[in-house]
């Protein structure tokens, strides 16, 4: 099995975090829920994975996810003055499980992780609070029980565990004075009452497309920031063209006018299981009971046919908070894998009002580490 955690995600269509994310938050859209995800920490703990696998399987994490690709974690491995960001990977085998050198070496070397023997054969239950735990502290409680009670068996093998835990203040910070309680229109017939923050901001990127508008809230630190896309119509907006035309604006499409920004102050807490998502788009190799080749983790895959390692679960989970000061945020993914068994404008102010579903990524440069989508607190 695998696992991690991460809580950064970077606005790009770079071949590592553009796939992951075209792909999950097209499917999570479909839903009209609010969600927040990390594509990066997907991309991490895969990249992790795919770096034991061979042959067919190998070549199907290249061409539809672009890994592995140990660059990812070494973007991750720098430290910051300006904001918080953990980045912690673990991994833990089955106490009797011989690995490759080249892979334990690899894990040890690009990825900076731990190793840590388990039972799982008799003692999966046991096995499963205690990653939980690791988990928790990492994320700073914000992660919790990331593996259910029986997401693990005495057929698990290998939990490779990436954690990122992520906190910043804004450059200049949102009035609390200034926050009141609006609408919030869910769709053209539902309301809901949130607490709706409100700043004048003098030179904030801003960005007006044909159905979107689009600024970008700097953190403290030059390379951090929040990035929001608000759909001109309300209902049905987020189609796949939608997202395509996202990924095209660049951060020098974006003018620096004055701009009166509302933005709601909101919580999100987010679970799913992603194997599904990611089998609709080609990746089905790693998945497969018999088909599935990960020889580069353990000499046993080549020797016995019962040993054969796929991944069975990803479980994924995601936190994020934004307020008047800045942003908290946090994610998690489990991987199981087992075997068979600027000057004051003289122009009027710009209004950004997200008095209506959007989308949001928090980024790093050119990558995402967080993608997130508000529709209410629901």
């Amino acid at each position: 099995m695998l696992k991690w955690i991460l809580g950064l995600t970077f606005l790009s269509q770079s071949v590592v975090a553009g796939p992951m994310n075209d792909i999950l938050t097209a499917q999570y859209l479909k839903k009209k829920k609010s969600f927040i995800y990390s594509p990066l920490s997907l991309d991490v703990a895969l990249s992790m994975t795919a770096e034991g696998s061979a042959g067919e399987t190998r070549q199907q994490f290249k061409k539809i996810l672009a890994l592995p690709n140990s660059e990812i974690y070494k973007k991750l491995n720098v430290k910051h003055s300006d904001y918080e960001f953990v980045s912690a990977q673990k991994v833990w085998v089955q106490q009797d499980y011989p690995i490759e050198a080249a892979f334990e070496k690899t894990l040890k070397e690009s990825y900076q992780s731990a190793l840590e023997k388990a039972d799982f054969k008799t003692k999966s239950a046991e096995v499963v609070p205690v990653i939980n735990k690791w988990v928790e502290e990492k994320t700073k409680e914000k992660i919790k029980d990331l593996i259910p009670a029986n997401g693990l068996n005495a057929l698990t093998r290998f939990v490779l565990v990436n954690a990122v835990y992520f906190k910043a203040k804004w450059l200049s910070e949102f009035d609390a004075n200034s926050t009141e309680e609006a609408d919030f229109k869910v769709d053209h017939s539902t309301k809901i009452k949130v607490s709706m923050m409100f700043k004048k901001f003098h030179g904030l990127k801003y960005f007006e497309g044909k159905d979107f508008t689009s600024v970008i809230l700097p953190y403290q630190g030059d390379d951090i920031s929040f990035v929001v896309f608000l759909p001109k119509t309300i209902g049905g907006e987020f189609k796949p063209n939608f997202l395509k035309n996202i990924s095209k604006v660049k951060d020098s499409d974006y003018k620096e006018p004055a701009v009166n920004v509302y933005l709601p102050k909101f919580k999100t807490e987010f679970s799913t299981e992603v194997e599904n998502d990611l089998k609709t788009v080609g990746l089905t190799l790693p998945f497969d009971k018999v088909k599935a080749d990960f020889s580069l983790m353990s000499p046993l895959v080549k020797t016995a046919k019962e040993e054969n390692l796929y991944i069975s679960k990803i479980f994924h989970k995601a936190f994020v908070e934004v307020g008047e000061k800045g942003t908290e945020a946090a994610a998690a993914t489990a991987v199981v894998m087992m075997t068979m068994g600027a000057a004051l404008p003289v122009e009027k102010p710009k209004e950004f009002k997200a008095d209506h579903p959007f989308i949001y990524f928090i980024k790093q440069k050119d990558q995402i580490l967080f993608a997130g989508y508000f529709a209410g607190n629901k």
